[in-house]
């Protein structure tokens, strides 16, 4: 696994590729990418679309996590219900 900043976290959802920041990684899991906040799960991806996503108040480092996976990948998405929230 290899260091990147959280702003790259869309190009490594799209390609799949493991990493390891300060306080996010990503890894894949039984087939699903799973991107984590410390050793918390946040969501889950299946070619590069959103399956899983925990909606769980936490700190504000994970809170910024949340913010750009909802920003990125759920608009529209709670309305069609194609993923499943926590």
């Amino acid at each position: 696994m290899i260091k990147q900043p959280l702003k790259k976290l869309p190009s490594f959802i799209m390609s799949n590729e493991p990493f390891n920041g300060s306080s996010v990684s990503a890894k894949l899991v039984d087939g699903a990418y799973s991107v984590y906040s410390y050793s918390t799960i946040m969501a889950s991806f299946s070619n590069g679309v959103l399956i899983w996503f925990d909606d769980t108040t936490y700190s504000n480092t994970t809170a910024k996590l949340q913010h750009l996976i909802r920003a990125e990948y759920m608009n529209g998405i709670a309305k069609t219900h194609q993923v499943h929230i926590l």
